[in-house]
C-alpha cells in the first residue's frame, strides 16, 4: 500500500524535494522525507508565470536603435567617413546588410503603395468626394455603388405595439457593440434612455436607436433606423441653434459614426464638422482640470460640477476620437487640430473608477492623437519638399512616440484576461495600422538604402502582428459585430501583405500569402454587415490584378473581376502638383494623357471633371515626385 502511494504523482512538491529533485509524496503540512530529516517543509502553490517574449516588440526596439544610430551618423556628417566597425555595434539581422532579394518587390506595386495620392471621386450623380492616401480606397479605380440600404427610408414607418421592446433592444445593441469603443454616453445616460424607452424618442434617443439598428438583423428595424436618421437629418441644424449642449454634440457624433459605417462620406463629414464646431463653441477643447479642481476646493462650484466635468470630458474625447477616425478613413485633415486641444483625458477624471473599456478608450484617444500629430506632417503637400534628413527625423520621432505608447499599453493590460477584451484588441489593431501608414511614404527608396530596408522589415512585422490579433479576436468574438473602423486597420495590413507577396524571395512571399488570406477571410466576415469591407476586398482584387499576383488571394477571389466592374475601372487622369509631363498615375498604372500643374481645385476644374472632360470618374493629384 505504501509503495503504491509513493508511486502516485502529486500536483505539488515541497521546495526541499524540488531542490534535491526527489519524488515528494505531497503530504501536508510536512512531507515524509522532510519529516524524517527534520527539516522545514513548505509548498509554493502559485508561481509567477514566466513572461512570454514578444519578438515583434524586440524587433521594433532593435529597428529603433538602428534608426537612431543612423540619425547620429547623419547629424555628425559621418555617414560616409565612419566605417561600421568604428561606430556602434550593428544589431540588425543580416537581411538588412547583404541586400538579398527579400526586398526585391514589384516596383509598380511599391510606387502605388508609397505615393501620396489624393483623389476626387465623381459619382454617377455628379457628387464629388475627396479621398486621401490614408483611406486605402484611393487605390481603387472602381466605383462601387453597391445596392445596400445606405440611404434613409423615405416612406413613413408605422410602429406597432412592440415598439417599446424594440427601443430597449436597440439601446442594448448600442450599449454592447458601439458605446464600449467610442464611449459616447455614460451608463447613467444609457439607463435613463432605457427607462424612457416607451416614450417618444428625443434627439439623442433617435441617434442611439438609429445607430443601434445597424446591428439588428430584421429589415423592418433597419428601416425604422433609417426613418429616425431622416428625422435627425431634418432637425439637426435647428437643434444646434436652439439647444447647443452636450446632448446635441453626442447625437451628432453618434450620427457621424452611423454615416461612416454606412459609407456615406458626405453626411459623415457634415455631422463630424457640426459636432466639432459645437464642441469648440462650448469650449470643450480647453477644459482645465486644475482650475476646476481648484474651484471645487474653494467651494466655488455646484454639486453637479463633478458630474458635469465627467460628461464634458467624455464628450470631447469621443468627438476627437471620431474626428481622427473619420480623417484617417477619408484621408483628410482633422476639424480640430491636434495643437488646439487642452483637455484632460477621461481616465484622469474618472480615476480608479474607470472600467476596462474606459481604459481602452483612453488609450485609443492617446493613440489617435499621436497618429494625427505625425500623419499631419508626413501626409502633407509639403512632405515632398523636405530634404532627406528632415523626412528621416519625422520618421524617428513618430516611431519613438508610438513605441513609448505601446510600452504603456502593454504595462496597463499585462493580464491575459484583460488583453483578450475586444476593445483592447481593437486598440492594438489601431496601433499597428498607425505604424503601417506612417511608414508607407518611406517605402519608395533605393533598394539598398538602409532606411528603406528598415521600413520594409517594420511594415512586414506590423502586418504580421495584425494577423496575430485577427486570430486572437476570432477566439473571443465574431467579425460581423466589430466596429467599422476595424475594416480600415485590416485592409491596411492586407495591402502591405499583398505588396510583400510580389517579392521574389519565397521566405517572404509564402508567409505573406498565408497571412493575406487570413485578412481576406476576416474582411469577408465583416462584409456581411459593412459595405466598406466589400469595397476593401474589391480594392485588393484590383491591386492583385494590377500587380499580377491574383494567385495570392483565396481561390474564390483569384479570378478576374466581374466584367461590369472592369468596364467601370477606367484609368485615372493624373493632375500632378509638380506638372511633370512624364509623371505617371501612381495608382492607375498608365501614363496620363495630359498633366496639369495646379495647386488647388477651383470651380472650373470641378465643372470640367463633372462634364467628363478628363475622361475618368476620378481626379488624382500627387504630392510626391517619382
Amino acid at each position: 500500500m505504501e509503495a503504491g502511494r509513493a508511486a502516485e504523482r502529486v500536483a505539488f512538491a515541497c521546495e526541499a524535494c524540488r531542490k534535491r529533485k526527489r519524488k515528494c509524496d505531497g503530504i501536508t503540512p510536512s512531507c515524509s522525507w522532510c519529516l524524517q530529516k527534520s527539516i522545514a517543509c513548505h509548498y509554493v502553490l502559485q508561481r509567477p508565470k514566466k513572461p512570454k517574449l514578444d519578438y515583434n516588440y524586440v524587433n521594433g526596439l532593435e529597428t529603433q536603435i538602428e534608426l537612431l544610430k543612423e540619425e547620429v551618423y547623419r547629424l555628425k556628417g559621418l555617414c560616409q567617413s565612419v566605417p561600421q566597425s568604428q561606430g556602434m555595434p550593428d544589431t540588425s539581422d543580416n537581411s538588412l546588410q547583404d541586400g538579398n532579394p527579400r526586398t526585391s518587390k514589384d516596383d509598380s506595386a511599391i510606387n502605388d503603395v508609397s505615393s501620396l495620392m489624393w483623389r476626387l471621386k465623381i459619382g454617377d450623380n455628379g457628387e464629388s468626394t475627396l479621398i486621401g492616401p490614408s483611406g486605402n480606397h484611393c487605390f481603387s479605380n472602381t466605383i462601387d455603388d453597391s445596392t445596400q440600404t445606405n440611404g434613409h427610408a423615405t416612406q413613413e414607418v408605422i410602429l406597432n405595439q412592440r415598439h417599446e421592446m424594440d427601443h430597449t433592444r436597440l439601446i442594448l445593441l448600442f450599449s454592447k457593440y458601439i458605446n464600449p469603443t467610442f464611449q459616447f454616453l455614460d451608463q447613467e445616460t444609457l439607463a435613463s434612455l432605457t427607462n424612457h424607452a416607451s416614450q417618444e424618442p428625443n434627439f439623442l434617443a433617435c441617434s442611439v436607436l438609429a445607430a443601434g439598428s445597424l446591428y439588428a438583423e430584421e429589415v423592418e428595424i433597419r428601416s425604422y433606423g433609417n426613418h429616425l436618421a431622416s428625422r435627425i437629418e431634418a432637425k439637426s441644424l435647428e437643434t444646434c441653434r436652439q439647444s447647443p449642449n452636450l446632448a446635441t454634440i453626442q447625437s451628432l457624433a453618434i450620427m457621424c459614426w452611423r454615416e461612416l459605417a454606412l459609407g456615406n462620406e458626405n453626411m459623415a463629414w457634415m455631422y463630424n464638422s457640426m459636432a466639432c464646431s459645437l464642441s469648440i463653441h462650448l469650449g470643450l477643447t480647453v477644459i482645465s482640470l486644475q482650475e476646476l479642481r481648484r474651484g471645487e476646493i474653494q467651494g466655488n462650484h455646484t454639486p453637479e460640477m463633478p458630474k458635469d466635468l465627467r460628461q464634458r470630458t467624455r464628450t470631447i474625447w469621443s468627438v476627437l476620437l471620431l474626428d481622427r477616425v473619420a480623417t484617417s478613413l477619408l484621408g483628410r485633415h482633422c476639424i480640430i487640430p491636434w495643437r488646439r486641444i487642452k483637455a484632460p483625458y477621461l481616465v484622469e477624471v474618472l480615476g480608479a473608477a474607470a472600467t476596462t473599456d474606459e481604459l481602452a478608450f483612453d488609450f485609443q484617444c492617446k493613440l489617435w492623437y499621436l497618429h494625427d500629430k505625425h500623419m499631419d506632417r508626413i501626409y502633407s503637400y509639403e512632405f515632398k519638399d523636405l530634404d532627406k534628413t528632415e523626412r528621416y527625423r519625422l520618421l524617428v520621432e513618430a516611431r519613438d512616440e508610438l513605441l513609448s505608447f505601446r510600452t504603456q499599453l502593454k504595462a496597463q493590460f499585462d493580464q491575459k484576461e484583460e488583453s483578450e477584451t475586444p476593445t483592447i484588441i481593437f486598440c492594438h489593431m489601431a496601433y499597428h495600422m498607425s505604424q503601417l501608414l506612417i511608414h508607407r511614404p518611406y517605402l519608395n527608396g533605393p533598394i539598398h538604402d538602409h532606411t528603406r530596408q528598415i521600413v520594409d522589415r517594420t511594415t512586414t512585422l506590423e502586418a504580421g502582428s495584425m494577423v496575430d490579433l485577427i486570430r486572437r479576436y476570432q477566439k473571443v468574438g465574431s467579425f460581423d459585430k466589430v466596429p467599422p473602423f476595424v475594416v480600415h486597420s485590416i485592409q491596411t495590413a492586407a495591402i502591405t501583405l499583398l505588396l510583400n507577396a510580389t517579392s521574389e524571395e519565397s521566405s517572404m512571399r509564402s508567409p505573406s500569402i498565408h497571412r493575406l488570406r487570413t485578412c481576406v477571410d476576416a474582411l469577408e466576415s465583416m462584409g456581411s454587415r459593412w459595405l466598406s469591407a466589400k469595397r476593401a476586398i474589391t480594392t485588393l482584387r484590383e491591386l492583385a490584378e494590377r500587380w499580377k499576383i491574383s494567385r495570392a488571394l483565396p481561390m474564390r477571389y483569384s479570378g478576374p473581376l466581374h466584367q461590369a466592374d472592369v468596364a467601370r475601372a477606367i484609368d485615372s487622369a493624373a493632375i500632378s502638383r509638380v506638372g511633370d509631363p512624364g509623371h505617371q498615375t501612381g495608382f492607375g498604372g498608365s501614363t496620363a494623357p495630359a498633366t496639369l500643374a495646379i495647386d488647388y481645385f477651383d470651380v472650373a476644374d470641378l465643372n470640367m471633371a463633372e462634364s467628363g472632360l478628363f475622361g475618368s470618374p476620378y481626379l488624382a493629384f500627387s504630392s510626391t515626385e517619382d
